[in-house]
């Protein structure tokens, strides 16, 4: 009888969680997690919520571009794809050492799209899971109703699918932004509130990487500097 008791109660736990993001993502009963990601109709399915939140309306983790482990500060300095080197003067100066084409930034790869190891939503969700690519952040633009709105107190934007109705919410979770005289240090996060900011896996050939920025006067693609913290929203092929 009380295995029994035991067993209901974990059961009742366990039911009780299935509404945080994190687990429906994670347990399920096909690997993939396909199941819990929502289709609006579009070339990809989005997941429900921001990578490491366990609700649609929290912010969840902010990541440097390419980097695969969350923190709290967002500089050059702490950036994984930088390399110190001196300049002809003597002083210090970072360089890029992965996906950039320019010889005075750095090593020289040529590459402009994430590699799999690098890649966030990959590393913590596993196969099918990864970043959105530059066109499908175009997409969700292009094929959805976009609405400024509060979900349990949280503005964000209410994504909703010309073609089936189904919906996603986008917190306004601001951004880590550049180093600078308001942010000395790297972890002071700006624009709470107002702006929603999610990475592509995508960098141009002037090393800017592509991300979505949604406010309620505004929708569309922008270049952010790689070592600024953004959050990501994963999506199944």
């Amino acid at each position: 009888m009380k295995k029994i008791l035991a067993l209901a109660i974990t059961t009742a736990a366990l039911l009780a969680l299935t509404t945080s993001c994190l687990l429906s993502l994670l347990l399920n009963d096909e690997p993939s997690g396909t199941k819990n990601a929502v289709d609006l109709g579009l070339s990809v399915k989005w997941a429900t919520c921001n990578l490491g939140a366990s609700s649609p309306e929290e912010s969840g983790s902010f990541y440097a571009w390419g980097e695969t482990k969350s923190k709290d500060k967002f500089t050059w300095n702490n950036y994984k794809w930088t390399y110190e080197q001196k300049s002809s003067y003597g002083d210090p100066i970072l360089l890029r050492s992965k996906y950039n084409s320019n010889s005075n930034l750095g090593k020289v790869d040529n590459k402009t799209k994430l590699e799999t190891d690098d890649d966030a939503a990959r590393a913590k969700l596993g196969n099918g899971w990864r970043m959105p690519t530059k066109a499908e952040l175009q997409e969700l633009i292009d094929k959805c109703d976009m609405t400024w709105a509060t979900k349990n107190g949280v503005k964000g934007m209410e994504i909703k699918s010309k073609s089936n109705g189904n919906s996603i919410f986008i917190p306004a979770a601001g951004m880590y932004g550049p180093v600078g005289n308001t942010n000395p240090t790297g972890g002071d996060k700006s624009e709470v509130g107002k702006s929603c900011y999610v990475w592509s896996s995508e960098c141009g050939k002037d090393g800017q990487v592509m991300a979505i920025c949604l406010k309620s006067n505004y929708k569309g693609i922008l270049n952010a500097g790689r070592d600024q913290g953004l959050t990501i929203r994963p999506v199944h092929d």
